[in-house]
């Protein structure tokens, strides 16, 4: 095996951990169980969107280190609101009184203390986002390596394909410097 496939491999297994996380991250908690009351699948299959929400309606708030350096509570005229961060789906929940709601999932509750940018960050990486962008580098990665296969080792377009397919490779293992098994070779050099 070729350091670049081997790159090209364990680029693909760090990828299915991330898919792993954002799938898991997208089930429904088990504070909201069905035997809560909450009729909900068991998992969102393109992932779970999440979002800022305060207030009885859940109403939406982009979070904005210029209002506040701690993303605790929203200012409106005369009052202020806590923040959670929920689901952008909503489910079905019965009520004691026999009526049903549609509520969010809470991800983060409202009594967190969260740094503004960071819950700006966790709003942009949701678990749909994860899984989207996992999806785009594995067409990438399958897009390139297919393109290198169409040519003979001799052939004209063979380094070109292969300078394309280690260069992606690099570029989008950067990402898992960090990772247990990245190697220094697989390292972007100026």
């Amino acid at each position: 095996m070729s350091e670049y496939e081997e790159l090209d491999a364990r680029l693909r297994t760090w990828l299915a951990e991330d898919e792993m996380w954002a799938r898991e991250a997208s089930r429904f908690s088990a504070e909201n169980s069905p035997e809560r009351g909450w009729v909900v699948p068991e998992q969102i299959p393109g992932g779970m969107h999440w979002r800022w929400a305060y207030g009885e309606n859940w109403d939406a708030f982009t979070p904005d280190v210029s209002i506040s350096p701690i993303l605790n509570e929203v200012p409106e005229p005369d009052e202020w609101h806590h923040v959670t961060l929920t689901s952008v789906e909503t489910w079905e929940w019965r009520l004691e009184s026999g009526g049903v709601s549609l509520m969010p999932e809470r991800i983060i509750g409202d009594s967190d203390r969260v740094p503004t940018a960071a819950a700006g960050h966790i709003q942009r990486h949701d678990p749909a986002a994860v899984l989207a962008d996992i999806a785009g580098k594995r067409a990438l990665l399958d897009a390139l390596a297919q393109n290198v296969k169409r040519h003979d080792s001799d052939d004209r377009g063979y380094a070109a394909a292969m300078d394309a397919w280690e260069l992606a490779l690099t570029h989008l293992a950067a990402a898992y410097v960090e990772r247990p098994g990245f190697k220094d070779a697989w390292r972007i050099h100026d």
